[in-house]
């Protein structure tokens, strides 16, 4: 009887050992999947990031561009307009003048 009972205590040592192992095994596969998720996400945001800026460059210099040429148009807009006033303000003034005193 003694046998058994030493025998059933052995079993029960080796399963409480082999228990033991089992858990500490699945809390390093849970820090090893921990770790490899952080370094995913790590990625994933690092290149997000990445396409963010790419994008946000490629919109600053569209709008950069376009602006330049909002304002070379408004230059040549402005000079045509300057052009014209010197070379007809005074047949302007002289019609307004003539309108006036009529």
């Amino acid at each position: 009887m003694e046998m058994i009972i030493e025998e059933l205590m052995r079993i029960e040592t080796s399963a409480r050992e082999i228990i033991d192992e089992a858990r500490s095994a699945e809390n390093q596969l849970n820090d090893r999947i921990s770790a490899k998720t952080e370094e995913v996400t790590r990625q994933a945001e690092a290149g997000a990031d990445a396409e963010i800026a790419a994008a946000r460059e490629k919109a600053s210099g569209e709008t950069r561009e376009a602006l330049t040429k909002i304002q070379a148009s408004a230059q040549r807009w402005l000079s045509a307009l300057q052009a014209q006033y010197a070379q007809n303000h005074q047949a302007w003034e002289d019609e307004i003048f003539e309108k006036i005193i009529q």
